[in-house]
């Protein structure tokens, strides 16, 4: 019970909240930096995640995978169209887990002990 309630509080926290918001917060929690950035970078990447994996399963099934199958075997071209989706889906998140260490990197990301603020 506790669990769900949790789960629940936090679902809302994270839908009505930008990301910069949820960073402030759990900053000045006390939550150090770098757990933070990676629970806010994690809240960016999951929807992206299933969106990549969206797209990618209307591609294989668009380009035709099962189309004149028999009814026995699209349980098989089904999950053959997932493990071809796969493989984008991974390039993609590679690519974006490397941009957004350039930018960590770029920005001065824990470079300094005390971290500064910009309101917009």
């Amino acid at each position: 019970m506790r669990f769900t309630a949790v789960s629940l509080i936090s679902l809302v926290l994270v839908m009505t909240s930008t990301p910069s918001q949820v960073l402030r917060a759990l900053n000045k929690i006390g939550l150090p930096i770098s757990i933070t950035f990676s629970l806010v970078v994690a809240m960016r990447t999951i929807p992206r995640i299933f969106e990549y994996i969206d797209t990618s399963v209307k591609i294989q099934f668009m380009r035709g995978l099962g189309s004149n199958a028999p009814r026995v075997l699209r349980v098989f071209y089904m999950l053959k169209g997932a493990i071809y989706a796969i493989v984008p889906v991974i390039v993609l998140l590679v690519r974006g887990a490397k941009d957004t260490a350039i930018s960590a990197d770029t920005r001065a990301f824990r470079a300094y002990p005390r971290r500064t603020y910009m309101r917009p």
